[in-house]
């Protein structure tokens, strides 16, 4: 079964990294998940929202008439709290959408005191009816509250100091909503989202007409967006980590089996395979973050983007070694290869529909032990082969002679390929499949030239 939840519970008495799965809450010891309480949820497929106020552990659950509760010893369920699919602590309160029975409304509970809850008091109607459903939220500079229906996006300022009934509720834009309350994410001052034009930002949504459709951010990689498996999409998740958006999103299957990433440094998308992350979140971890996720398989798995002290998980340890001394001659214990592929986003050369005759291509790489192949993509066609590489780097094999002269160390190198003998395309892709040895590769270049005249005969 999925890991339906995740939550790093944090109190001054006690540290526990918890993850909810099959209705249970384990937590993490050392190297085993121990069973800490019966979390009780009814289905087990449903993405749950576990949060922490007042050193206590709230959670939805859509199908038990109520926000759950887990006080430290006991679990029961919050009285006259709603049935909720989305909860979040906003500052001292929490915050609850997607409810069941009206589906464009937000509850909050009491200040400080997540067991208190007023439906008639303390809910507040998002668009006043309109009949498209709350489909979550988050918390955004200072006291104010995002909130995304299916087509719209609104502004709550949640103050503290106001009751709820009278709090400001403004309206962002009234066409452009969320598809999945997990793929909202802040990055930097700005909130993305998944919505069914693409990943789209709030700021720009503010900078925009409410007239206007905005650019997704995500256009770059609208081929797979347009894949998406939108009758499944509500199961994507989202985080920002070091930098980097990643959305985990159905592509394939029903369930989300495909990240896209972008990088906020360099500008650019990247797409990894093989996660299967349905939650992600971002523990403390000696003075930083470490990222986990959970998966559709029930695991949590942890993104090893740092090097631990203890260097437990080395990337060496299943690559063999020699334990010194050793008599030679010797031999060195044997690597695998495997295969790795790299494939760019299109590119149109400034020039969306006129047709292009390709040039050149320039590939800029370290010139190491190693073996890859070159490949162009002409308007989404099968791929066509431009060039294989391959370079053995010179070797000393012991034992050997003194002196002797060190091989030169490698540098980059620029390899050139001609593009005009592939047909007019109007986008071109390259991908680039390394079957050997280490590529470090540093830029990939390309020249066309725009076809403005079509000649006729």
């Amino acid at each position: 079964n999925r890991v339906q939840g995740m939550l790093y519970f944090d109190t001054v008495l006690d540290q526990k990294l918890l993850s909810f799965a099959k209705g249970e809450a384990r937590w993490f010891n050392v190297d085993t998940w121990d069973f800490l309480f019966l979390a009780d949820i009814t289905d087990w497929s449903e993405i749950i929202s576990p949060v922490q106020l007042t050193d206590k552990v709230f959670w939805t659950d859509s199908n038990k008439g109520g926000i759950r509760l887990w006080d430290g010893t006991t679990v029961s369920t919050v009285a006259d709290s709603p049935s909720a699919t989305f909860l979040t602590a906003h500052g001292v309160r929490l915050v609850a959408s997607g409810l069941t029975d009206i589906k464009d409304a937000v509850d909050f509970s009491d200040l400080l005191d997540g067991e208190t809850w007023d439906s008639v008091n303390q809910r507040l109607r998002i668009g006043a009816g309109d009949g498209d459903p709350v489909v979550g939220h988050i918390s955004w500079q200072e006291t104010g509250i995002l909130v995304f229906k299916r087509a719209s996006t609104w502004l709550i300022d949640a103050n503290p100091q106001i009751d709820v009934a009278e709090f400001p509720i403004k309206l962002v834009h009234s066409s452009i909503g969320c598809v999945a309350p997990k793929s909202i994410a802040q990055v930097g001052q700005d909130i993305w989202f998944l919505s069914m034009s693409g990943v789209q930002s709030v700021q720009k949504q503010l900078a925009t007409s409410n007239n206007e459709i905005t650019v997704p951010v995500s256009q770059p990689v609208q081929d797979i967006i347009k894949r998406i498996r939108w009758d499944h999409a509500h199961k994507s998740a989202a985080v920002f980590h070091n930098n980097q958006y990643m959305l985990s999103i159905p592509v394939d299957g029903n369930d989300p089996d495909t990240v896209l990433c972008f990088n906020v440094l360099t500008g650019g998308w990247s797409i990894i395979s093989g996660w299967s992350a349905c939650w992600f979140l971002r523990q403390p971890y000696e003075g930083t973050f470490r990222l986990l996720y959970g998966t559709n398989e029930g695991k949590v798995r942890e993104w090893l983007d740092y090097q631990r002290s203890e260097g437990v998980y080395s990337y060496l340890e299943k690559m063999g070694a020699l334990e010194l001394p050793f008599d030679l001659p010797q031999d060195f214990p044997d690597i695998a290869d495997f295969s790795a592929t790299l494939r760019t986003r299109a590119l149109t050369f400034a020039e969306p529909v006129s047709p292009k005759s390709g040039f050149y291509a320039e590939i800029e790489f370290v010139t190491a032990s190693v073996s890859f192949d070159v490949y162009a993509i002409v308007d989404g066609a099968p791929r066509v082969l431009l060039q294989s590489y391959e370079n053995l780097n010179p070797i000393i094999n012991l034992p050997i002679d003194l002196p002797f002269d060190f091989p030169e160390t490698p540098g980059w190198a620029r390899k050139r390929f001609p593009l005009h003998h592939l047909e007019p395309f109007r986008e071109l892709q390259f991908e680039i499949v390394c079957t050997a040895g280490k590529l470090t590769l540093r830029d990939i270049t390309a020249s066309a030239f725009i076809d403005t005249i079509e000649l006729r005969s």
